[in-house]
C-alpha cells in the first residue's frame, strides 16, 4: 500500500524537519498535551484493538500540541485483499490542493515552537521552480491531508464542506501473523499497537512510503 511522504512536519510536536530533505525526527520537547482523538468504531472491533487504540492515542495526544481534534473511523477486516499484499493495516483520508504560497503562509503564521521554525527554514520564501510551482515536483498543487488543514488553520477548499471522519483505518484481522494482546509482545506476531501507530502516523499526514519505481523513487509528496 502507498503512503505519502514527508516534506515538512507542521502539527506542534517534539519532531522537527532535518535538512535536505526535511524528514521529521524526534527532539527533546514535550509540548501540553492539546491534541485529541475522536474514534468510531466498527461494531466487529474487539476489546484488545479497541484497548490499543486507547493506548497508542494517548501517547500522541501528549506529544502533539495542537488543539484539535482528529476524527477517526476503524474498521476491522477478515479479507486481506483489502489493504493490499500482506498489509496488517490501512488509512484512507481526503487531500486537498492549495498553490505553494498559501502553503507556506500559513505555515509560517502557525509556527509556534522551535521544531517549526527549524522546519520552516527549510522552506523557501519563494518557489525556486517557478512562480507558483511545488520546490518538490514542479507542479502548481500542494496536497494537505485534513488534519494538517486543521492543524494549521488552512481555509477549507472552496466549495467543500466538511464531514467527519478526518481518516479511516482498517485493521487486518484475518490469519495469526498480528498479535491479539493489545500492546503486549506476542512471539512470531506483529504487535498490535506498532501497526495502529503506523497508520496513525498517515492519518495525521505525518507517514511516509517508496512505492514500487526501481531504486525507491518516491513520488507525489503531500506536503504538510
Amino acid at each position: 500500500m502507498k503512503f505519502p511522504p514527508i516534506a515538512a512536519v507542521f502539527l506542534s510536536t517534539g519532531i522537527a524537519a532535518c535538512a535536505p530533505v526535511l524528514l521529521g525526527i524526534f527532539l527533546s520537547v514535550t509540548p501540553a498535551q492539546a491534541l485529541t482523538f475522536g474514534i468510531t468504531y466498527a461494531p466487529d472491533a474487539s476489546s484488545d484493538i479497541k484497548t490499543a487504540f486507547d493506548d497508542v492515542t494517548r501517547d500522541y495526544e501528549s506529544w502533539f500540541s495542537d488543539p484539535i481534534t482528529i476524527n477517526l473511523q476503524v474498521d476491522i477486516t477478515h479479507d486481506p485483499s483489502v489493504c493490499g499484499f500482506e498489509a496488517l493495516g490501512c488509512t484512507g483520508y481526503n487531500t486537498f490542493g492549495y498553490t505553494y504560497a498559501e502553503w507556506r503562509q500559513y505555515l509560517a503564521q502557525d509556527s509556534k515552537t522551535l521544531n517549526d521554525q527549524v522546519a520552516l527554514a527549510y522552506l523557501p520564501q519563494t518557489q525556486p521552480i517557478g512562480p507558483t510551482n511545488n520546490p518538490l515536483t514542479g507542479d502548481r498543487t500542494i496536497f494537505v491531508p485534513w488534519a494538517i488543514i486543521k492543524a494549521t488553520n488552512l481555509p477549507p477548499p472552496r466549495g467543500y464542506t466538511y464531514r467527519p471522519p478526518d481518516a479511516t483505518i482498517t485493521i487486518v484481522a484475518s490469519g495469526d501473523s498480528l498479535g491479539t494482546s493489545a500492546c503486549e509482545p506476542e512471539t512470531n506476531k506483529f504487535n498490535l499497537c506498532n501497526v495502529i501507530a503506523h497508520e496513525l502516523d498517515h492519518a495525521l499526514g505525518v507517514g511516509s512510503f517508496l512505492d514500487s519505481i526501481p531504486n525507491g523513487s518516491v513520488t507525489d509528496p503531500i506536503s504538510i
